[in-house]
């Protein structure tokens, strides 16, 4: 059995370190944003509600790129172009003639979703179902363009949010790396539009008994509390019976013991106020740090669903810096595209970046390797450990897995965990659908 934090070797000296050092925090400013990158017709906002609802105190931004709207359109449309050719024309190849023809265009003015039309022109293949129009926006939340980000020293991160619309068809990705801009240039809280605030409190009877049967932090169990919360609260037009559908996918229990869990959770509603859920008040970071999504319950494990920044903040440059390294290497060893010399003859084929080299085929083959480690949260969980580990020493006192457990912590480590990480609109997202 894994001891508990404050029995592990090494950590009250750790914390002890921590204390000395005197590491100051900033208040984050009141600011929660959120990205959408696609057409917002497809996009479902319910969350976002839940987030101002609950933090009234906060100015919710919206960022979007309504220039690029008819992305996965485009996306669908090459898809289909492949289909009718089989044989003849495979989606990589075919992703960057459509690359090489529209990114020229935007770099002298022209809009991707002109560019776009006017490559499919050129294929003699057009949209099949073109929506448009995009979602009516709620006048509380204040919509943002991405686009306006991609300025000065950030140039060039239009290119690489366009190596990932155009050639991966990676929204996730281009998220990551904009979220990252977003809080540089501005600060503030960076929140998935898939993840709710923390609601486990109102749960207390339905919590006793899932400790009984040893199944509190089982997947299916959170979704059927966030459907039953969001139902309740009035956020979804859904029955709140449907979260039996969730229960019974509980391993480990049988039909009475999900009826008896069903029932706790309907008394825990009917007896719950919305003064129960906590709002995120002031949040702070240390000087120069950001704060980042994590859960007690997995163990040294970070997520970039949530970060939290002040502006200008070093280690958020750094971040974005190695991102562009990142890029520029698979540039200058001929990943971007199918089409430029195998990857076998690069000179760096046995370095420790060399599997940013299969950067083409890891959305293809579902396996996100890659973009965990191009601009997602094994990036950033690295360059945060190098960082704290010069701050402090902290290496030098405890093991790899221990120095991650305490910086999950919100008090002392850089952990945030006022979140919930699974919910339904979280569970049909394209991120998950690749990594099941």
């Amino acid at each position: 059995m894994m001891k508990p934090d404050y029995e592990c070797e090494g950590f009250k000296e750790a914390i002890n370190v921590i204390k000395a050092k005197g590491f100051k925090k900033t208040k984050v400013p009141d600011k929660i944003h959120f990205v959408w990158i696609g057409d917002l017709y497809y996009s479902d906002m319910s969350y976002l509600k839940v987030w101002g609802d609950f933090n009234k105190d906060k100015s919710l931004f919206l960022w979007s790129d309504p220039s690029s709207s008819d992305i996965n359109a485009f996306q669908q449309a090459l898809k289909l172009f492949c289909d009718g050719l089989p044989g003849e024309n495979d989606i990589l190849s075919v992703r960057d003639k459509a690359f090489n023809y529209i990114w020229p265009k935007i770099k002298e003015g022209e809009t991707f979703n002109d560019a776009a039309c006017q490559f499919l022109n050129e294929i003699n293949h057009g949209y099949g179902e073109l929506r448009g129009g995009g979602k009516d926006i709620s006048d509380d939340i204040n919509v943002m363009d991405i686009q306006e980000l991609f300025v000065n020293e950030f140039v060039i991160y239009k290119k690489f949010y366009y190596y990932e619309l155009i050639l991966r068809g990676n929204f996730a990705c281009a998220s990551d790396f904009v979220r990252l801009l977003i809080l540089y240039n501005y600060g503030g809280i960076y929140i998935d539009v898939d993840t709710l605030p923390y609601i486990d409190n109102i749960y207390q009877k339905t919590n006793n008994l899932l400790n009984k049967h040893g199944i509190r932090h089982d997947e299916s169990v959170y979704l059927a509390k966030t459907h039953a919360f969001l139902c309740v609260f009035n956020y979804i037009d859904e029955d709140v019976m449907g979260l039996n559908k969730y229960l019974k996918r509980v391993g480990g229990i049988d039909a009475a013991e999900v009826g008896c869990i069903f029932e706790a959770m309907i008394s825990d509603l009917d007896s719950c106020n919305r003064s129960q859920i906590a709002a995120l008040g002031d949040v702070f970071v240390y000087d120069n740090l950001i704060s980042i999504s994590t859960v007690k319950f997995i163990h040294g494990v970070f997520f970039n669903n949530i970060i939290a920044s002040a502006p200008g903040s070093r280690l958020l440059k750094n971040l974005l810096k190695r991102v562009e390294f990142n890029f520029r290497y698979i540039e200058s060893n001929k990943g971007i595209f199918v089409g430029d010399p195998e990857v076998s003859s690069s000179k760096d084929r046995y370095t420790a970046f060399s599997f940013l080299l299969n950067y083409r085929h890891d959305v293809i083959s579902k396996n996100e390797f890659v973009t965990l480690y191009l601009s997602g949260p094994m990036l950033i969980s690295n360059i945060i450990y190098r960082v704290i580990c010069g701050l402090t020493g902290l290496h030098r006192i405890l093991s790899i897995e221990n120095l991650a457990r305490l910086m999950q912590s919100e008090a002392l480590g850089i952990g945030f965990q006022k979140q919930t990480l699974d919910t339904p609109l979280g569970i049909r997202s394209a991120w998950r659908n690749n990594n099941e």
